[in-house]
């Protein structure tokens, strides 16, 4: 079939399927949660504005927890290109939707052109569309539906199997490249556990494929997706640094527990996420696509089974490895399989329209059109199901601009806590800094630690901080804005926090002056390792605005006091994402504490010379300073971020190499 005809129907595809999600809203108001809004759509949002409209990379997100990575957050999508164009050009929830559009067109086309190479005709083919779609909104908890990223994952594997086909059969010098290409797409769609998920799924099916000897189906599949992987490594090596700091680190010994809740035959949910989620017709119909079996089906088989039973014993040793020891939640493989089921589905409906008779063929045609229709009905109802909605936008249009309103009125621009602004993902779309935000996936470690310590609990996942328990704790992190509902606004006053400004429905903000994000101190408590960091920094007793603490093995800087009539100054003159100017004016040796998240790849100039910068008050940055007037220069650049685009320049030359090599002897033949 000519590549236009196979786009014209997978454009069909992609219309009927983003008909029936639209027709109750797209996804948008009924979601799973606060991922979507909290979590993805303003990174999404960022992404498109710092790449296309200020032209840099958004490497740090200053708005939320003190200072995050954004780049290396892989789920921001900031390097998959249809999402910063399409925030940069569209309004939110036409963005969100197009970008769904684009995922489903993704997968039609490369399914009607793959199993078109397989022997599959394109209206056979698109079966497995619907089914796919489905599938991957009806998984766990139905989370695939309002995780875009998931589906983008899943979109690029027929293109995956397509150029490991052709990379098989034809010259690989060529293939392979655009094999690593399409790898390369996965990664860069957000969710790492998909491409890792994938790599086994495909040297399943290229174990079990035929069409040259088995050492060249794997050699190819395995060059391709090495290839794919180092392209990517600009991201993954800050992903690797970023799961590092986080609280991941400290977490993976009990990741086991968890994902022994992803295994299908030992939690009973075999039934529940295969039978009840596909139905006994579709299952019926892949089963038949075995009657007369070719390789390609059996490797279609034997990745379902491996998809199906990945999270049980023995297939679950996997996980004992690295880097899938790092995996958390194993959600890759339950939706990955509704796209091989899919697979075997069309190959049925293929071998009864060619070669069964009347009677078989009005069976299985009609087993079909239920299995079609069911999962129609699906797509048609997903927005439909979830109980959670989507943040009250049109309130926080009246409130948002209040609350910056404040915050710029106030000295030192204050870091704010609010609930309904950090579920709504109002501190990174409108820019508004908090010392919380809300991550769910990564969020820096000690960061995490001080904002529980506030709030009394022990929970990975930051949304916000329950100020009135430690307001000491909270002013260090820069925390001067609460909102707060009216009726607590007595309780705030007992902590010294005095109304400033009502906020629409019944909310009030209330000030307390916070520890300044700049500040000169000329005292210091040294602490030898990360426990009595922590233990020194939470210490009630400490004046947490004249003291620092600082970490480390090393002598403390030679400090002195002040001569009491001395003036002194920290004042920050540039306030960028990436860098942060501050001129700090001392009358003794001492030392410059900025309240922003000390990790790795912040690097620091004092007059033009760089300088360490110490870890201060146990998360945050400081640099010793001698007596005078001083420019500070504090920049963001990461030696992962240059490791790993050097990794991807490499792979990138290689690539270009074999096909211009490849090119050449196609000439020359």
């Amino acid at each position: 079939m000519p590549q236009r005809g196979a786009l014209a129907w997978a454009l069909a595809a992609t219309a009927v399927v983003m008909a029936l999600l639209l027709w109750h809203g797209g996804v948008w108001r009924l979601v799973g949660g606060q991922d979507l809004h909290g979590g993805f759509l303003p990174k999404f949002h960022e992404a498109a504005r710092a790449l296309l409209r200020e032209g840099r990379l958004p490497l740090w997100n200053p708005w939320e927890m003190c200072g995050a990575p954004l780049f290396a957050g892989i789920q921001a999508m900031v390097l998959y290109l249809p999402v910063p164009v399409l925030f940069a050009a569209l309004p939110s929830y036409w963005a969100l939707q197009a970008l769904y559009a684009v995922n489903v067109l993704i997968l039609a086309w490369g399914t009607v052109v793959y199993l078109r190479r397989c022997g599959i005709a394109a209206p056979c083919a698109l079966v497995a569309v619907p089914v796919t779609v489905a599938g991957v909104f009806m998984s766990y908890a139905m989370v695939g539906y309002d995780h875009p990223n998931f589906l983008a994952s899943v979109a690029w594997i027929p293109w995956l199997l397509l150029c490991w086909r052709n990379a098989v059969d034809r010259d690989w010098r060529i293939w392979v490249p655009v094999l690593g290409l399409a790898y390369a797409a996965q990664w860069l769609a957000g969710y790492p556990d998909f491409p890792m998920d994938t790599s086994v799924l495909l040297l399943a099916v290229a174990l079990v494929d035929g069409g040259a000897t088995a050492l060249r189906r794997v050699s190819v599949l395995v060059a391709g997706l090495a290839l794919g992987t180092a392209l990517v490594a600009v991201q993954l090596v800050p992903l690797a640094e970023a799961v590092r700091e986080s609280f991941r680190a400290e977490a993976m010994a009990n990741y086991g527990q968890v994902r022994q809740l992803f295994g299908l035959v030992s939690t009973g949910l075999f039934r529940l996420l295969v039978i009840d989620r596909f139905g006994i017709p579709a299952l019926v119909l892949a089963a038949a696509a075995l009657w007369r079996p070719r390789r390609s089906r059996l490797a279609w088989l034997a990745a379902l089974l491996v998809a199906t039973f990945a999270g049980d014993p023995p297939l679950n040793l996997i996980y004992s490895f690295p880097p899938f020891s790092t995996v958390r939640l194993a959600l890759g493989w339950s939706h990955v399989m509704p796209l091989l089921l899919g697979f075997l589905i069309a190959s049925t409906v293929q071998d009864a329209v060619t070669t069964w008779d009347a009677r078989l063929r009005v069976v299985a045609l009609a087993l079909a059109a239920v299995v079609v229709a069911t999962a129609c009905w699906s797509i048609l109802r997903a927005p439909t199901l979830l109980r959670p909605v989507s943040p009250e936008y049109d309130l926080l249009a009246q409130r948002v601009p209040v609350l910056a309103e404040v915050q710029d009125a106030l000295p030192g621009k204050p870091r704010f806590v609010s609930a309904r602004e950090t579920d709504g993902g109002m501190t990174v779309h409108h820019r508004l800094p908090s010392a919380t935000g809300y991550d769910p996936s990564m969020p820096p470690r000690r960061i995490t630690k001080l904002i529980n310590h506030v709030s009394g609990v022990n929970d990975s996942i930051v949304r916000g901080m329950v100020v009135e328990r430690n307001p000491q704790l909270a002013a260090l992190m820069g925390v001067g804005i609460v909102s707060v509902p009216k009726s607590w606004a007595p309780v705030m006053a007992q902590h010294g926090f005095a109304p400033v400004r009502e906020l629409p429905p019944n909310d009030v903000l209330v000030y307390r002056a916070p520890v300044p994000r700049a500040r000169i101190v000329h005292r210091a408590l040294a602490a030898p390792d990360e426990t009595s960091s922590f233990a020194l920094t939470v210490d009630p007793a400490r004046d947490v605005a004249a003291t620092t603490v600082i970490e480390g093995g090393e002598p403390l800087p030679a400090l002195a006091e002040p001569p009491q009539t001395a003036r002194e100054e920290a004042r920050i003159v540039v306030d960028l994402p990436e860098r942060v100017e501050i001129e700090a004016t001392l009358a003794a040796p001492g030392l410059l504490v900025l309240t922003d998240t000390w990790y790795p790849g912040w690097v620091a100039e004092v007059d033009g010379e760089e300088r360490p910068i110490l870890r201060a008050d146990y998360a945050f940055r400081a640099v010793a300073l001698p007596t005078g007037t001083h420019r500070v220069v504090f920049r963001y650049e990461p030696a992962s971020l240059r490791i790993g685009a050097a990794i991807s320049a490499l792979a990138l030359i290689a690539m270009a190499a074999l096909v211009v090599t490849g090119r050449r002897r196609a000439k020359d033949a």
